[in-house]
């Protein structure tokens, strides 16, 4: 594999994207060479690999609930690895299309609305979570899923003063990297709240640590700290939109 290969397969704009993650900053130092193999190797194409991902992640649920968590997370993993591999094979092969950017949310709305709700109602099966809890992880979810896409950007009047302090929130927005490479503050901000809560971030790997080693009581609270910063997230983007919205509606 050479270095074109890996230009290809991961071009500058998706390293500078995924480097902010955590657990795909490591996956995205392997995953080139595995899709190099599988582009050399075989004839298998990039909308098979996010089927196989897809399927892997449903799997894990009822793995969750009937407490096999061992092999849930090595679903998970496996499912967030080959979110990589699909990506870059697609890029290798001159292969997007529309049906992979599809296979893309699904695979993303699953995770986001059932993975860590499904641990939820294990503990709730368990006597460890209130039901009422569960309900409102779930609504949370629901909400978010609606809103994902409406707070992924902003469109910034050519009116609108920014300034240090208002850019701190105006860089939450996920497509806002010019203003988080000319920020500090507003970078260290969207990464501590994207990896929490978004894909190939930290969580995934704090709840894996806390479940297999038993801690479950350290557990809920992570679940109650995961929606609780989803929450103030989804909060404070929205309040921003609604503001920019009314005061300068040009």
């Amino acid at each position: 594999m050479n270095d074109s290969f890996k230009k290809i397969a991961r071009p500058e704009r998706i390293i500078n994207e995924q480097n902010q993650y955590v657990l795909f900053f490591f996956m995205m130092k392997i995953s080139p060479y595995f899709t190099y193999a599988i582009s050399k190797y075989s004839n298998i194409k990039p909308n098979t690999i996010s089927f196989i991902s897809i399927f892997f992640l449903l799997i894990s649920l009822p793995l969750i609930i009937y407490e096999y968590y061992f092999y849930a997370f090595l679903l998970l993993f496996l499912n967030l690895f080959l979110d990589n591999i699909d990506g870059e094979l697609a890029r290798v092969q001159s292969q997007s299309s529309k049906l992979g950017e599809f296979l893309e949310r699904i695979n993303s709305d699953i995770f986001y609305i059932f993975f860590y709700n499904t641990i939820s109602l294990s503990f709730y099966y368990q006597n460890m979570l209130e039901l009422y809890y569960v309900i409102i992880f779930f609504s949370l979810s629901i909400v978010y899923y609606f809103l994902r896409q409406k707070i992924s950007h902003i469109n910034i009047p050519n009116s609108f003063d920014k300034n240090s302090f208002n850019e701190i929130f105006l860089g939450l927005f996920k497509y806002s990297n010019q203003i988080r490479n000319n920020n500090f503050t507003s970078k260290i901000f969207y990464l501590f709240f994207w990896n929490i809560i978004a894909s190939g971030g930290i969580s995934e790997i704090i709840f894996a640590i806390l479940i297999l080693s038993k801690n479950y009581e350290l557990t809920i609270n992570y679940i109650f700290f995961y929606n609780i910063i989803l929450m103030m997230y989804m909060t404070i983007l929205s309040l921003v939109k609604i503001f920019i919205k009314i005061n300068y509606n040009d």
